[in-house]
């Protein structure tokens, strides 16, 4: 096959415990060559995608607004497409822009709960992880919501600006949202190919991110209640303080009958060297 994936998958429970396994046995350690050079092969093309700084929530829905829509079936309105970028542009915000204490607090106020510390032991292996990275034992006595930020805060100041994004792309090369029905028959996501190439969107290998907050209706929710609705995945090319650039994906799902978006799940891709990690989202 002409690449491999790793922990791209939707459903959370697999999702988490993939990603803690790529944490500890993969994102650490030299990837083969084949896949680092493929990566560097793609960086020319991400380097000369225009980005514009991030500044707060609403340059960055600017610059999201300047994408282009894959929607071949028609499924989207205007309105339910403004909603998207507003839920977008307020996560990129919430996640590199703002205050870190603010994060936990925007989900818990938008009825988000983080999940129990037994879940991300088991299904997240934050145990494990921790202890790689830190060389001890995981703090049993902060609450959950306090050993996010602890997580959060080590992942995004690992590795000299490696994982601090400071621009984003402002042009439709390097932002493309592809829409898609989902029903309990088919959950899938689209995949990327549009602007860029599939394999510059997707690569040879990808990382799957950690997930501790859920929302307070789920997709399953959604698919039982309405049948099926309409999920979303957008590709950005964000650009990091040491100088590199990467496509991160985002999956959302429609809730049709508030409307609002809601944060499946999200990965980064066809990424250069050993100190990328996830988000702790």
């Amino acid at each position: 096959m002409w690449r491999t994936l790793v922990a791209v998958v939707s459903i959370t429970v697999i999702l988490g415990s993939i990603t803690a396994i790529l944490i500890i046995r993969g994102a650490f350690r030299e990837r083969v060559d084949g896949e680092w050079v493929h990566a560097e092969q793609s960086a020319p093309r991400f380097a000369a995608i225009k980005v514009c700084e991030l500044v707060n929530g609403a340059t960055i829905r600017e610059s999201l607004q300047t994408g282009e829509w894959f929607d071949p079936n028609g499924l989207l309105e205007e309105s339910t497409r403004s909603l998207l970028l507003n839920a977008l542009a307020e996560f990129i915000s919430m996640y590199y822009v703002e205050a870190e204490s603010a994060y936990g607090d925007w989900r818990a106020s938008s009825g988000h709960s983080v999940r129990t510390r037994e879940e991300m032991i088991e299904h997240s292996l934050i145990e494990e992880s921790y202890e790689y990275t830190n060389g001890s034992s995981l703090p049993s006595n902060l609450a959950m919501s306090e050993l996010f930020d602890l997580f959060r805060h080590d992942a995004i100041s690992f590795g000299n600006g490696a994982n601090q994004a400071v621009a984003i792309a402002c042009e439709p090369d390097g932002v493309v949202f592809v829409a898609k029905r989902l029903s309990d028959a088919d959950r899938t996501f689209p995949m990327l190919q549009q602007r860029l190439s599939i394999d510059e969107w997707h690569g040879r290998h990808s990382m799957g991110c950690r997930r501790w907050w859920l929302p307070p209706r789920r997709l399953q929710d959604t698919l039982t209640e309405a049948g099926a609705t309409i999920g979303v995945t957008a590709g950005v090319v964000l650009a990091y303080r040491d100088g590199t650039r990467r496509p991160l994906h985002f999956k959302f799902y429609l809730e049709p009958g508030f409307p609002r978006w809601t944060l499946e799940s999200t990965s980064i891709s066809n990424y250069v060297g050993k100190d990328v990690r996830p988000l702790d989202f």
